[in-house]
Protein backbone atom coordinates (compact mmCIF):
# COMPACT_ATOMS: atom_id res chain seq x y z
CA UNK A 1 0.00 0.00 0.00
CA UNK A 2 1.52 3.16 -1.48
CA UNK A 3 -0.61 6.12 -0.41
CA UNK A 4 -0.47 9.24 1.83
CA UNK A 5 -3.83 10.91 3.48
CA UNK A 6 -3.26 14.75 3.58
CA UNK A 7 -5.93 16.49 5.66
CA UNK A 8 -5.69 20.25 6.28
CA UNK A 9 -6.56 21.19 9.85
CA UNK A 10 -7.86 24.23 11.66
CA UNK A 11 -7.57 23.50 15.17
CA UNK A 12 -8.37 19.68 15.59
CA UNK A 13 -9.45 16.91 13.97
CA UNK A 14 -12.81 14.24 14.36
CA UNK A 15 -11.92 12.03 17.09
CA UNK A 16 -13.27 9.37 15.05
CA UNK A 17 -11.22 10.50 11.80
CA UNK A 18 -8.27 10.04 14.00
CA UNK A 19 -9.11 6.44 14.98
CA UNK A 20 -9.89 5.74 10.99
CA UNK A 21 -6.88 6.35 9.85
CA UNK A 22 -4.49 5.00 12.73
CA UNK A 23 -6.80 1.75 11.92
CA UNK A 24 -5.93 1.72 8.07
CA UNK A 25 -2.27 1.88 8.74
CA UNK A 26 -2.01 4.49 6.10
CA UNK A 27 0.46 7.20 6.89
CA UNK A 28 -0.69 10.66 7.20
CA UNK A 29 0.26 14.27 6.69
CA UNK A 30 -1.69 17.42 8.23
CA UNK A 31 -1.61 20.97 8.36
CA UNK A 32 -2.73 22.97 11.28
CA UNK A 33 -3.74 26.44 12.19
CA UNK A 34 -4.16 27.49 8.59
CA UNK A 35 -7.25 29.38 7.95
CA UNK A 36 -6.51 29.55 4.27
CA UNK A 37 -7.79 26.18 3.19
CA UNK A 38 -6.30 26.81 -1.02
CA UNK A 39 -3.41 26.93 0.42
CA UNK A 40 -2.94 24.76 2.78
CA UNK A 41 -4.32 22.39 0.40
CA UNK A 42 -1.92 22.97 -2.15
CA UNK A 43 0.94 22.86 0.57
CA UNK A 44 -0.26 19.75 1.78
CA UNK A 45 0.27 18.48 -2.31
CA UNK A 46 3.34 19.51 -2.04
CA UNK A 47 4.40 17.60 0.54
CA UNK A 48 2.41 13.86 -0.35
CA UNK A 49 4.67 14.25 -3.62
CA UNK A 50 7.94 14.88 -1.14
CA UNK A 51 6.90 11.33 0.19
CA UNK A 52 6.95 9.27 -2.88
CA UNK A 53 3.84 7.87 -2.45
CA UNK A 54 2.23 6.54 -5.43
CA UNK A 55 -1.35 7.65 -4.55
CA UNK A 56 -2.44 10.75 -2.59
CA UNK A 57 -5.85 10.39 -0.29
CA UNK A 58 -7.71 13.57 0.64
CA UNK A 59 -9.82 13.32 3.50
CA UNK A 60 -10.98 16.54 5.47
CA UNK A 61 -10.79 16.96 9.26
CA UNK A 62 -14.76 17.00 9.64
CA UNK A 63 -15.22 13.40 6.83
CA UNK A 64 -14.87 10.32 8.55
CA UNK A 65 -14.58 6.84 5.93
CA UNK A 66 -14.28 3.50 7.42
CA UNK A 67 -10.92 2.14 7.89
CA UNK A 68 -11.59 -0.61 5.00
CA UNK A 69 -13.34 2.36 2.72
CA UNK A 70 -9.32 4.00 2.91
CA UNK A 71 -7.59 0.76 2.28
CA UNK A 72 -9.56 -0.05 -0.27
CA UNK A 73 -9.08 3.22 -2.20
CA UNK A 74 -5.38 3.37 -1.39
CA UNK A 75 -5.23 0.41 -3.38
CA UNK A 76 -7.89 0.83 -5.89
CA UNK A 77 -6.84 -0.23 -9.76
CA UNK A 78 -9.05 2.52 -10.68
CA UNK A 79 -6.52 5.23 -9.67
CA UNK A 80 -4.47 5.75 -11.98
CA UNK A 81 -2.55 8.39 -14.02
CA UNK A 82 -5.55 9.29 -16.05
CA UNK A 83 -8.14 8.68 -13.43
CA UNK A 84 -9.02 9.99 -9.59
CA UNK A 85 -11.61 8.62 -7.85
CA UNK A 86 -13.96 10.28 -5.30
CA UNK A 87 -15.93 8.46 -2.62
CA UNK A 88 -19.70 9.74 -1.46
CA UNK A 89 -20.07 12.09 1.43
CA UNK A 90 -23.28 14.41 2.34
CA UNK A 91 -22.06 17.72 2.05
CA UNK A 92 -22.55 19.66 5.67
CA UNK A 93 -26.06 20.67 4.42
CA UNK A 94 -27.12 17.23 4.23
CA UNK A 95 -29.50 18.04 1.19
CA UNK A 96 -26.85 16.42 -1.21
CA UNK A 97 -24.24 14.50 -2.21
CA UNK A 98 -20.33 15.67 -2.45
CA UNK A 99 -19.99 15.55 -6.29
CA UNK A 100 -21.35 16.60 -9.26
CA UNK A 101 -21.81 14.11 -12.04
CA UNK A 102 -21.03 15.15 -15.80
CA UNK A 103 -24.68 13.26 -16.58
CA UNK A 104 -27.91 13.86 -15.18
CA UNK A 105 -28.40 13.88 -11.33
CA UNK A 106 -31.16 10.79 -11.73
CA UNK A 107 -28.48 8.64 -14.33
CA UNK A 108 -26.27 9.62 -10.82
CA UNK A 109 -28.72 8.94 -8.63
CA UNK A 110 -29.24 5.55 -9.97
CA UNK A 111 -25.31 4.64 -9.90
CA UNK A 112 -25.41 5.41 -6.73
CA UNK A 113 -28.29 2.98 -5.67
CA UNK A 114 -26.49 0.41 -7.50
CA UNK A 115 -23.02 1.57 -6.75
CA UNK A 116 -21.35 1.91 -9.56
CA UNK A 117 -19.69 4.20 -10.44
CA UNK A 118 -20.08 6.90 -12.57
CA UNK A 119 -18.15 10.41 -14.49
CA UNK A 120 -18.02 13.60 -12.45
CA UNK A 121 -17.16 17.08 -13.37
CA UNK A 122 -16.47 17.97 -9.44
CA UNK A 123 -15.99 16.93 -6.15
CA UNK A 124 -15.69 18.01 -2.43
CA UNK A 125 -12.21 17.13 -1.23
CA UNK A 126 -13.39 15.17 1.77
CA UNK A 127 -12.67 11.69 0.51
CA UNK A 128 -10.44 11.48 -2.74
CA UNK A 129 -7.59 9.71 -3.92
CA UNK A 130 -5.21 11.11 -7.07
CA UNK A 131 -2.38 9.40 -8.34
CA UNK A 132 0.88 10.95 -7.86
CA UNK A 133 1.55 10.97 -11.55
CA UNK A 134 -1.57 13.27 -12.21
CA UNK A 135 -0.83 15.58 -9.82
CA UNK A 136 3.17 16.12 -10.88
CA UNK A 137 1.72 16.39 -14.58
CA UNK A 138 -0.51 19.39 -13.11
CA UNK A 139 2.09 21.10 -11.22
CA UNK A 140 4.24 21.00 -14.17
CA UNK A 141 1.73 23.70 -15.48
CA UNK A 142 1.71 25.62 -12.53
CA UNK A 143 4.24 28.61 -10.95
CA UNK A 144 5.98 28.31 -8.08
CA UNK A 145 5.36 30.15 -5.34
CA UNK A 146 8.62 30.95 -2.63
CA UNK A 147 7.37 31.89 0.94
CA UNK A 148 9.26 31.12 4.13
CA UNK A 149 11.92 28.90 2.16
CA UNK A 150 9.61 26.32 0.71
CA UNK A 151 8.09 26.79 -2.54
CA UNK A 152 4.94 25.86 -3.46
CA UNK A 153 2.72 25.61 -6.36
CA UNK A 154 -1.17 27.00 -6.49
CA UNK A 155 -3.30 23.10 -7.43
CA UNK A 156 -6.33 24.31 -5.09
CA UNK A 157 -5.95 28.26 -5.35
CA UNK A 158 -9.28 29.55 -6.55
CA UNK A 159 -9.60 31.22 -10.08
CA UNK A 160 -12.10 33.24 -12.50
CA UNK A 161 -13.29 32.91 -16.15
CA UNK A 162 -14.83 34.80 -18.36
CA UNK A 163 -18.05 32.61 -19.02
CA UNK A 164 -18.59 31.12 -22.44
CA UNK A 165 -20.87 32.08 -23.93
CA UNK A 166 -19.86 35.50 -22.63
CA UNK A 167 -23.83 36.52 -21.52
CA UNK A 168 -23.35 34.41 -18.82
CA UNK A 169 -20.29 37.04 -17.16
CA UNK A 170 -17.33 35.83 -15.22
CA UNK A 171 -17.09 32.25 -13.17
CA UNK A 172 -15.37 31.37 -10.40
CA UNK A 173 -14.14 28.53 -9.09
CA UNK A 174 -13.11 27.89 -5.88
CA UNK A 175 -10.40 25.69 -4.09
CA UNK A 176 -12.31 22.01 -4.50
CA UNK A 177 -13.59 22.66 -7.78
CA UNK A 178 -10.72 24.76 -9.20
CA UNK A 179 -8.39 21.39 -8.59
CA UNK A 180 -10.96 19.46 -10.22
CA UNK A 181 -11.04 21.64 -13.27
CA UNK A 182 -6.83 21.70 -13.00
CA UNK A 183 -6.94 18.20 -13.48
CA UNK A 184 -9.43 17.51 -15.87
CA UNK A 185 -7.12 20.10 -18.63
CA UNK A 186 -4.33 18.29 -17.43
CA UNK A 187 -5.42 14.58 -18.60
CA UNK A 188 -7.14 13.27 -15.62
CA UNK A 189 -10.93 11.87 -15.32
CA UNK A 190 -12.59 12.68 -12.38
CA UNK A 191 -14.75 9.58 -11.20
CA UNK A 192 -17.10 8.84 -8.58
CA UNK A 193 -17.08 5.29 -6.98
CA UNK A 194 -19.86 5.35 -4.22
CA UNK A 195 -18.79 2.19 -2.63
CA UNK A 196 -16.02 4.21 -0.98
CA UNK A 197 -18.38 6.41 1.65
CA UNK A 198 -17.73 8.91 4.90
CA UNK A 199 -19.66 10.62 6.41
CA UNK A 200 -20.22 14.31 7.35
CA UNK A 201 -19.13 14.88 11.34
CA UNK A 202 -21.13 18.37 11.96
CA UNK A 203 -22.10 19.77 15.35
CA UNK A 204 -25.44 21.13 15.56
CA UNK A 205 -25.32 24.66 17.21
CA UNK A 206 -28.70 25.39 19.29
CA UNK A 207 -29.44 29.03 20.22
CA UNK A 208 -32.17 30.54 21.99
CA UNK A 209 -33.32 34.02 20.80
CA UNK A 210 -34.42 36.11 23.02
CA UNK A 211 -36.79 39.22 22.42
Amino acid sequence: MNAVIITPVYSHAHEELDLAIKTSGIPSRRLYGHSDLPRARSLLIEIALQTGAERVIFVDADTIPAPDHLRALAQSPAVTPERAVWGLYPLREGDRWSVQPEGSAEAAERAIARAVPFPIRQGGLGLAAVHRESLARLGDTLPYIGEGGFRWRPFCVPFYRPGIPASEGVRYYADDYSLCVRLRETGTALWCHPEYLAGHAVPRVIRSLQA
